[in-house]
């Protein structure tokens, strides 16, 4: 049957993002928003008007209408909770939680939970927080999971504080909103069909005045409401105040005033003393606009690798994010598999279920448990917990309705956010940059529809880490756009100390802090160490270098399609011999490296390999032969990048090698993970002048190049990273822009200026320097960074299991320690990590040589970690796809630990691209196990597995 209704952009949205949901994980908030977004595609589908939502030109409800005020018995001190089960000792402030009437004709009672601050509640603002879905808990995800006082433990009995809790800068309310959801209810079951944005505008209304009534004392009080996720608002006839210094006694004698609707529902309100008022747009991460959400979701996954060039060429040809969009659309958007991800936060860990009915998270994310979603309705549904917070006896809670009929809500929120900001209402809009749902990306599409001015440009906000929290941009009336780095929908959960420090920006009426107090940053992949420079910063350099220099593209150093070939095949055999070296493995041979741990089974050598005898340039290695059947493995070459960096220090005893050196410079330990457990790795020192390699012949050093550095490794084989070098520049753009980084001015400019060929000049260069990404690693843009403190001790930002940024130091203290060197065979020297030489010759691409390289027959792998902002996976794409090759294997996901690893792609003539899920710029670094599960692949000639979760 042919399909011949028009399909909204909003079911494509949800189909590609697998809509379906199962077992009780689906009672999350973020599930909930899927499944509402589902049905209003249907209901779009089957051509059916609203039941009980106005028109959009009907923007805001009359509070002078509501007949059903009641006046609940209950006091303040009967809300009162002496004490949660299983709370920890300590406990400093005061706690609520009870109903509150809105309909007393219909019995409809809204629960609540409030929690005083600690430090001088009677001062402090109070925030009205509410949750998403629509249809979901505040108490179970606002107040247990992201920004409540507490968090529920895995036992799902007992509670631990959370020292980034909100009731630190305010008093918090949790409403649970609309009835049926969580403790809230009605006693008519009419009710229970007729929910939307505007009864729940409604109901919330209501309930202010009552809360107020019963907590009279906060009627003078800043007031501010917050909320996530679904966070638009119902339509409502004009906003205008609501007095909270005197709430009158009856509707009828109330003013105007207040809207609210789904997550970040009720916007809200400023007193008769013009107290401070405003809205906290958590509507982290916000649903503004159906059809740019569409948009910006399909592109994040794109922009951050989920989905492949060829489907987004797909998508792009097929979809226009309007209602007009159809089947071929639907079809386009729907096509690839994403995987075992947390669509919510793409790089987190995800909760694996057991066979023994268990759960477990697959990583370690410092602060957050993916499984909570299983603790929280085991201590919710406790008839002990249940009566300390004067809920209804035996309530089934769960921390979503499901089955809740929706009936009315916009398509988009712009107009209602621009006409809050012109009634002088501060609206601040946050958003997590690792969201695939409501993604940043779809954010700023819609906050570019708002026209504003900008007042204060896009910059990095610090915390007090001295680590980039986001970036932050604000326009006329105060609208404020913020994201969060390395946040997920739920950013107080994701990043608890991030979204406090805005919070606490936001309640002061200043933007975030642009600087970094007290402390000297040092970025140790960024920075010139002292004693020489990082490998990152190196190749950094080099590029900069090349990009303000006259290209060369074709000439004495340039590479054709047909040059490697020639020069490895006949040049080098005619010119180059190879000299006995038999004898010299035995004298190669390192007994033990100082300070190793015990237990090491595997043989190790390391020593010189003469290149040229006659200038007396010799190349320094490290070889360390595989853990087990060392005789059966493969010989696998390692070099690394810069030109002109260390395969001793940075591929070997920081990235792939057997050994990790500690923070004491002295000790070892072993990396479970090195590429000697699957083959023999030859770790090679090259050009002469980097690290322990050197030459006779001064003027060697000012010969360094590809061509030279090929000519010495003959024997070995040799790579570039960098496979084009205008493609890379576009790439660093377009990533840079995608993953919140630059601003979309900052993107125009470039777009205008920059063709990306040699024919850019200075105003291409000033375009691509006018933005700050501040003290971020640009190898891993949510990495930590190193921190060099007064006292002259290191230590990194925060602790990330596997990684420490500061390695670099430890790194030179032991490779320039003399017992070290001697046991290394090598010369007693002052080694460097990088050497900045006078690198004579390059290549403007490396994809011809790729061509070559499968033309005869050798294997080509390309993995490319997704964190990377200098050789980004998006200039990897763009260098593939001048390639010209055809699709023989789509792209999919790969499995790692029950989880997504990343993702890959086989090309005709054996050519494979894969992204490393988490991964910068050193994959075997930053995701050691990842990195084995490829190079074992590659070895074995098999595409890395990929085991669909149940």
């Amino acid at each position: 049957m042919r399909h011949q209704i028009t399909l909204s952009v909003l079911i494509i949205i949800l189909l590609a993002l697998g809509a379906s949901v199962t077992d009780a994980s689906s009672h999350s908030q973020e599930d909930q928003l899927i499944k509402f977004m589902e049905s209003r595609a249907l209901k779009r589908l089957r051509n059916r008007p609203n039941k009980n939502g106005p028109g959009e030109d009907d923007q805001w409800a009359d509070p002078g209408r509501f007949s059903h005020l009641a006046t609940r018995s209950s006091t303040k001190e009967d809300d009162r909770i002496a004490a949660l089960p299983g709370q920890p000792r300590g406990v400093n402030f005061a706690q609520f939680a009870g109903y509150v009437t809105v309909d007393r004709k219909n019995g409809r009672e809204l629960f609540y939970y409030f929690v005083e601050s600690p430090y001088d509640a009677s001062t402090k603002p109070l925030i009205l927080w509410l949750n998403g879905g629509p249809g979901c808990s505040s108490l179970g995800f606002g107040a247990m999971k992201e920004l409540g006082p507490f968090r529920v433990n895995p036992d799902g009995k007992t509670l631990s504080r959370n020292k980034h809790a909100w009731n630190n800068l305010a008093n918090v309310i949790f409403l649970e909103s609309p009835v049926d959801v969580g403790f809230s209810y009605s006693m008519n079951s009419s009710d229970y069909s007729d929910v939307g944005n505007q009864i729940t505008a409604e109901d919330t209304y209501v309930f202010l005045l009552n809360w107020f009534n019963r907590f009279p004392e906060y009627k003078g009080c800043d007031f501010y409401i917050a909320g996530e996720s679904y966070g638009r608002s119902p339509p409502l006839s004009r906003l205008s105040t609501i007095s909270l210094t005197a709430i009158p006694p009856s509707t009828s004698q109330a003013s105007k005033g207040a809207k609210q609707g789904g997550e970040g529902r009720l916007v809200v309100v400023h007193d008769g003393n013009n107290n401070r008022r405003g809205w906290l747009g958590q509507v982290g991460n916000p649903l503004l606009d159906e059809y740019k959400n569409g948009e910006g979701n399909l592109e994040f996954l794109w922009s951050h690798g989920v989905i492949s060039d060829e489907v987004w060429g797909k998508i792009l040809a097929n979809c226009t994010f309007t209602s007009s969009d159809d089947w071929p659309c639907f079809v386009a958007a729907h096509s690839f598999q994403r995987g075992n991800i947390d669509r919510y936060n793409i790089y987190a860990p995800v909760c694996l279920h057991e066979q023994d009915g268990t759960f477990r998270s697959s990583g370690y994310l410092p602060g957050y448990d993916p499984c909570i979603d299983y603790y929280i309705p085991r201590y919710l549904n406790n008839p002990d917990v249940q009566k300390a917070l004067h809920a209804r006896a035996d309530t089934n809670w769960s921390g979503c309705n499901l089955d809740l009929a929706w009936n009315d809500s916009p398509d988009s929120m712009v107009r209602t956010i621009k006409r809050l900001v012109e009634n002088g209402l501060s609206v601040w809009i946050y958003s997590g940059d690792m969201d695939s749902i409501c993604s940043l990306t779809a954010t700023r599409y819609s906050v570019k529809d708002l026209n504003l001015t900008i007042t204060h440009k896009w910059r990095p906000w610090y915390t007090p880490d001295n680590e980039v929290g986001g970036y932050v941009q604000q326009y006329e009336g105060g609208f404020t756009l913020a994201s969060v780095r390395g946040a997920g929908h739920l950013v107080p959960s994701f990043q608890p100390k991030r979204s406090l420090v805005l919070l606490y920006s936001f309640l002061k009426g200043m933007l975030p802090p642009a600087d970094i107090p007290n402390f000297v940053l040092i970025i140790c992949v960024a920075a010139l160490h002292a004693n020489g420079s990082p490998e990152e910063a190196r190749f950094r350099e080099f590029v900069r270098s090349r990009r303000s220099s006259t290209v060369t593209v074709s000439g004495s150093n340039g590479y054709s399609a047909h040059e490697p070939g020639a020069r490895v095949s006949s040049r080098l055999q005619e010119e180059y011999s190879v000299s006995d070296q038999s004898n010299l493995k035995a004298a190669d041979k390192i007994t033990a490296l100082p300070g190793q741990p015990k237990g090491v089974g595997f043989n190790q050598y390391g020593g010189y390999v003469t290149v040229d005898e006659m200038n007396g340039r010799a190349l320094f290695y490290y070889f360390v032969e595989a853990t087990t059947d060392a005789a059966a493995k493969p010989l696998l070459l390692w070099l690394n990048g810069g030109p002109g960096c260390s395969s001793v220090g940075y591929g070997a005893m920081i990235e792939l090698g057997p050994f990790r050196i500690n923070s004491d410079n002295k000790t070892l330990s072993r990396n479970e993970y090195a590429w000697n457990n699957v083959a023999n790795v030859l770790f090679l020192e090259s050009p002469a002048g980097v690290g322990f390699s050197y030459s006779n012949t001064s003027s060697d050093y000012d010969k360094s190049g590809d061509q030279r550095t090929a000519n010495d490794s003959y024997i070995f084989l040799v790579g570039n990273p960098c496979l084009d070098e205008f493609k890379n520049l576009k790439g660093q753009i377009d990533y840079l822009w995608s993953h919140g980084v630059i601003s979309d001015e900052v993107l125009a400019n470039i777009t205008k200026n920059c063709r990306f060929s040699p024919s850019d000049g200075k105003a291409c260069s000033d375009a691509m320097d006018a933005f700050d990404s501040g003290n971020t690693d640009p190898y891993d843009i949510y990495g930590p960074v190193c921190i060099n403190a007064p006292d002259g001790k290191f230590f990194p930002s925060r602790i990330v299991p596997g990684y420490d940024p500061c390695s670099n130091y430890y790194i030179h203290a032991y490779l320039n320690n003399p017992v070290v060197q001697k046991a290394l065979h090598a010369r007693v020297t002052t080694w460097l990590g990088c050497k900045n030489l006078h690198w004579k010759d390059a290549p403007v691409s490396m994809v011809p040589t790729l061509k070559w390289l499968m033309e005869h027959g050798l294997p080509v792998w390309l993995y490319s970690g997704d964190l990377d902002s200098v050789c980004p996976l998006t200039a990897t794409r763009y260098s593939v796809g001048d390639l010209g090759l055809a699709v023989t294997e789509p792209w999919r996901p790969w499995t790692a630990n029950r989880e997504v690893g990343g993702y890959v792609q086989q090309y005709t003539g054996g050519l494979v691209f894969i992204s490393v899920r988490g991964a910068g710029h050193q994959v075997p670094y930053f995701q050691p196990e990842k990195a084995l599960i490829v190079v074992s692949s590659f070895l074995r000639g098999a595409l890395p597995p990929y085991v669909k979760q149940q």
